[in-house]
């Protein structure tokens, strides 16, 4: 009895441990600080989120890849969020711009204009609605756990728009219904 105790107070430690273990995340080599994560705008506008990439790992680390992730809550007509990488931002990950970019141990690159949020127009609400997601940076192209550089999450309350921009179809149906008045009142004379 004495033995089976051990043997399950062992057991009981090591699955811990184990669990212990496999629950620590791994450290990101690549700290982003955005200097605004969550925002609030109106629907029709756009927003960008700035901020600085920071190695805080003992090796250098090359920025070649990136990706934004987008969850929407809430109601929302037409489409509601567009993202792009902005300019400053791309010229650090896109061969085509000048990177990819090698951040040595403890160097960061200042803050920068990361990436925009584009609303729709068509929001008109009742009630606002929130986008919000993680910006992720990688080193290659291919976006699996081991290439993750860091993350930052970051969030946008959408407000309805108060001066909604038609859609293309309502524009028309109203001009049909209008010229359609127009005949039948002066299509008779």
């Amino acid at each position: 009895m004495h033995r089976a105790v051990k043997l399950l107070l062992a057991s009981l430690i090591f699955t811990i441990l184990y669990a212990g273990s496999t629950s620590v995340t791994r450290a990101d080599p690549v700290v982003i600080t955005l200097t605004s994560p969550t925002q609030t705008l109106v629907g029709g506008s756009t927003g960008t989120f700035s901020g600085s990439l920071t190695n805080v790992s003992a090796a250098p680390v090359t920025l070649s890849g990136a990706l934004i992730t987008l969850n929407i809550t809430g109601q929302f007509q037409g489409t509601l969020v567009v993202l792009n990488f902005a300019d400053p931002f791309l010229s650090l990950v896109s061969p085509l711009a000048g990177g990819p970019t090698t951040l040595a141990p403890g160097a960061s690159t200042g803050v920068i204009p990361l990436f925009t949020v584009q609303l729709s127009p068509f929001f008109v609400g009742p009630d606002p609605v929130t986008a919000s997601g993680l910006f992720i940076v990688s080193q290659g192209d291919v976006f699996i756990p081991a290439n993750q550089l860091g993350s930052a999450s970051w969030s946008v309350t959408v407000l309805p728009n108060p001066n909604p921009v038609p859609e293309p179809m309502t524009v028309l149906l109203l001009g049909a219904g209008l010229a359609g008045m127009a005949v039948k009142k002066f299509g008779k004379r």
